[in-house]
């Protein structure tokens, strides 16, 4: 449970946690020159946050946080800190990093600062420049990425980065740096940081008896066998749309064009008795109901990618349940962003819906994979500067772009 909260209080200084691993004696000695401990209270609070064990600790203020413990001060006016520079996902991402050398070279609390102060040169070089090293190294490498990288120096903590990559930096238990080359800096750099996937067809399938049921449920109810061509189904669209631009905008929206669509699909079929009824038959046993199933490597693709640090989308020429129904499948967990084309106004392969999914996880084209089981559609993402594949699962189609199941965007991510 997060300690968050409202205001201003007093809190124990010794039981506050720090992140940092230095101070710098030249700012210590200008606060001790106007502190006193008796206004303490009217001071500017210091920031704090619990980055999930539990505890508070300092974003800010340690100098001062340090003077008034030396000071004889046994609590001091605290705020929790939400600023974006900490808990945004890079600034959660540094402090996280932050907390892990602070418990490397036992600094927990203000007490511990006692033999790490040190003079302005040496805070620049020995913190101020790890924090710009470790800022490079984590802004531009994914996890696994930095997993590999340490692994050139197995016994060493990895802790940054020049800001080219060309140069990586180790430390030991002692602090003592190491510097290596990185001979693959250029390639290394992460280039795919997203990766979109496609729903029906990419992740899901409509389920066989779904189907068949449909199809039989129409039969009896026409007296002629039923069958639904992607013709067919796009001349429904429009006629159950009437005209609106989007189709449907919410869930109940789209309840209803669905009872629109099986409705004028009826009609069209010839059916003339309890229309309205056989309708609402249709859209309680079809829609959002059991309709659609996972692809067999689905989970372990999306296993994959997402402990690789990928930021992970759905991108779908689809209404607004597309969240919904992937919520259905236990599958939602691992995207941050849903992209429908009801939602935006347009379809695939257009550059609005391409690039409402970009914006949405923040990143590039050149900086994402895309797949889908449609050419056209796969096409142009590459087209527009993503690394697009096409999802033949027929396995007709064989060129550079073509993959037959997921599995296969594994192997080409591990030989990029």
């Amino acid at each position: 449970m997060s300690l968050e909260f409202n205001g201003i209080k007093l809190f124990p200084i010794s039981e506050l946690q720090v992140s940092q691993i230095f101070l710098n004696k030249r700012k210590i000695d200008d606060i001790y020159k106007w502190f006193k401990p008796k206004d303490v209270k009217n001071y500017e609070p210091l920031p704090v946050h619990d980055f999930g064990d539990g505890k508070y600790t300092l974003t800010d203020g340690h100098s001062r946080a340090y003077v008034a413990f030396k000071e004889g001060v046994t609590h001091i006016p605290i705020v929790y800190d939400n600023d974006d520079i900490v808990v945004s996902e890079s600034g959660l991402l540094q402090y996280s990093h932050n907390l892990l050398w602070c418990r490397r070279f036992n600094v927990n609390t203000i007490a511990d600062f006692d033999d790490r102060i040190v003079s302005d040169r040496q805070y620049k070089k020995l913190w101020i420049e790890r924090c710009d090293k470790s800022y490079n190294l984590l802004s531009q490498t994914t996890e696994a990425e930095r997993d590999i990288l340490a692994k050139k120096q197995e016994s060493l903590f990895l802790f940054g980065a020049s800001e080219d990559l060309s140069l990586i930096y180790f430390e030991d238990i002692n602090g003592k740096f190491l510097e290596i080359k990185n001979k693959q800096s250029k390639e290394f750099v992460m280039k795919h940081k997203a990766i979109f996937f496609d729903r029906d067809g990419t992740l899901t399938y409509f389920t066989a008896e779904k189907v068949a049921w449909r199809n039989e449920k129409i039969s009896s109810w026409s007296g002629k066998p039923f069958e639904l061509d992607y013709d067919k189904m796009m001349s429904l669209f429009h006629l159950a749309s009437e005209g609106r631009k989007p189709w449907y905008k919410t869930l109940q929206d789209e309840r209803e064009f669905f009872r629109r669509y099986y409705y004028h699909l009826l009609v069209g079929e010839g059916v003339t008795e309890n229309v309205e009824e056989k309708s609402d038959c249709l859209l309680n046993e079809l829609w959002c109901n059991g309709d659609r199933a996972l692809f067999p490597e689905t989970v372990e693709v999306l296993e994959y990618f997402k402990s690789r640090g990928y930021k992970m989308g759905v991108i779908s020429d689809t209404s607004p349940s597309l969240e919904f129904t992937l919520q259905q499948l236990g599958i939602a967990k691992y995207f941050t962003s849903f992209t429908a084309s009801s939602l935006v106004g347009a379809g695939k392969p257009s550059p609005i819906i391409f690039g409402a999914a970009l914006k949405a996880q923040g990143v590039t084209a050149a900086e994402s994979i895309f797949v889908d089981d449609c050419k056209e559609e796969a096409d142009g993402a590459r087209e527009q500067g993503f690394t697009s594949f096409y999802l033949d699962r027929s396995g007709k189609n064989n060129d550079e772009w073509t993959i037959h199941n997921l599995k296969q965007l594994m192997k080409k991510e591990e030989l990029k």
